[in-house]
């Protein structure tokens, strides 16, 4: 009797890993899908363009009422490295900026919003990457 109730326990340890391998698989190929779409990257362009950090230093420095440039950090939260005078960056509705290649993964993973402050900029976002 005991070595039935091994073989049982063995089958449903093995039944819920190739389970959870294949969720794994599925999410995976829906976030590389996501992420290859142009349709998202669209989206993004529309809610953030993509810039030149001196660019948009330039823009905050000359702008009345700006975020002041010391309370800006000059580092990218995503990838946690310095932006450069030759970053192109976004800037999102929330006024924090990023990299734009570190937006642009962040988006296609489906989180529609700021990495750093979580406000949501983009509605209806994960309607439209499932159709």
């Amino acid at each position: 009797m005991g070595v039935v109730a091994f073989l049982f326990l063995i089958g449903w340890v093995a039944l819920l890993f190739f389970m959870t391998d294949l969720c794994y698989r599925r999410r995976r190929r829906m976030d590389l899908e996501a992420s290859r779409s142009k349709s998202g990257v669209k989206a993004l362009d529309e809610i953030a363009p993509s810039e030149p950090y001196y660019a948009l230093m330039a823009k905050m420095i000359r702008s009345p009422g700006a975020i002041p440039y010391s309370s800006a950090s000059n580092t990218c939260v995503i990838c946690i490295e310095e932006y450069d005078d030759a970053a192109t960056i976004r800037k999102l509705p929330c006024h924090h900026f990023f990299h734009s290649e570190c937006l642009e993964k962040w988006y296609s993973r489906r989180h529609p919003n700021c990495p750093l402050c979580k406000s949501v900029y983009q509605t209806g976002f994960l309607g439209r990457l499932a159709s």
